[in-house]
């Protein structure tokens, strides 16, 4: 054999083997092996090409290389065997380890935790649910109050009747603004109604004191006259939105204090004393306005107030709702004051 054809030879021995231990220091290091199957395959092929390279033996030197070579190719074969093995053998072992740690435990306990928690939160909201929809007619029953509104007034005494006969008589002749205001606040208070014949004495005292005002206004003196000669200098008006809104808020108050006055078993006298410093402050509005009308007001709030101290050693129920009813009224005359349209025709009444 040549010179050449010995280095040539070599060469390729020497090029394979470089091959080859790149493969291993490359796995070694990025901790990524291709497939056992890939790199024995690479091995069986570097064999094969080996033995056809070094097929014709010429000395001992030769023939020890080729031996030396395929001892090598053993060897690298042996150990990507156990690096495979290793390998897997690793991995395994620190699932385990993470698995019986402190960390692993924890997230395992922690897991199962969770999925308790949110056994234990389901079965309580159905519980929950279940408990509401057996409880829910009862708790309606005691949230009901002493005196519930309704979409339209209970005229169970006829006062709206009686109050619609009047209008129909005097809208011809009578300007009806006054009339209306006080209309609205009867409409309002007999939109509420209550259970028993003692809370409905709240309801009927004050709607039959205000039909009774009304009354006056349109057909006894002075009053009549005024309400006729506005009709012949002034046209008719509605009440604005935002003071019916007042008068819905004046009269829920009422019946809201007679509630608590009732369940909280209030003296009457306590009342009273409520009432008359109500009647101290009467608003009689500034000077430019007809006071008759107002002191005819004033004078039925005096007169409710004397009814509930007349009644406050016989009937105390009866004296805290004409108390309270003294109250409302003076507290609607001040409302009545502070609607522009009513300002200006009590402006208008005054000689």
């Amino acid at each position: 054999m040549s010179t050449d054809e010995l280095i040539e030879k070599l060469w390729t021995v020497s090029t394979i083997n470089t091959v080859l231990i790149n493969l291993l220091l490359n796995s070694q290091v990025n901790k990524n092996l291709p497939p056992l199957p890939v790199v024995k395959k690479m091995l069986d092929g570097s064999k094969k090409q080996m033995a056809k390279v070094l097929s014709s033996p010429t000395d001992s030197f030769i023939e020890s290389a080729i031996a030396l070579t395929n001892k090598t190719l053993l060897q690298i074969d042996s150990i990507m065997e156990q690096l495979y093995v290793s390998t897997i053998k690793t991995t395994e072992e620190k699932e385990e380890e993470f698995l019986f740690s402190d960390d692993g435990l924890f997230q395992l306990e922690e897991e199962v935790k969770k999925r308790h928690e949110a056994e234990v939160k389901t079965k309580q909201l159905q519980e929950l649910i279940t408990h509401q929809e057996l409880e829910e007619p009862e708790e309606e029953e005691k949230e009901k109050p002493m005196f519930a509104r309704q979409n339209d007034p209970n005229d169970e005494w006829d006062y709206l009747e009686h109050l619609n006969r009047l209008f129909d008589t005097y809208r011809q002749n009578s300007h009806m603004l006054l009339p209306l205001f006080w209309h609205t606040a009867a409409k309002e208070l007999l939109s509420y109604e209550s259970d028993t014949e003692e809370h409905k004495f709240a309801i009927k005292t004050p709607a039959e004191t205000i039909y009774r005002l009304i009354r006056t206004f349109l057909s006894e003196a002075p009053f009549a006259r005024l309400m006729q000669d506005m009709k012949q200098k002034h046209n008719d008006s509605n009440l604005s939105l935002s003071y019916l809104d007042s008068i819905k808020e004046k009269i829920n108050e009422y019946y809201v204090r007679v509630e608590a006055d009732l369940k909280n078993e209030t003296d009457s006298d306590k009342v009273i004393v409520k009432a008359e410093h109500e009647l101290e402050t009467f608003d009689m509005g500034t000077a430019n306005l007809e006071k008759r009308v107002l002191k005819y007001v004033r004078d039925v709030c005096n007169s409710l107030l004397t009814q509930a101290k007349t009644m406050s050693h016989r009937n105390e129920l009866e004296s805290i709702m004409y108390a309270e009813a003294t109250i409302m009224l003076s507290r609607l005359n001040a409302v009545m004051i502070a609607t522009p349209q009513m300002e200006f025709l009590l402006r208008a009444m005054k000689p």
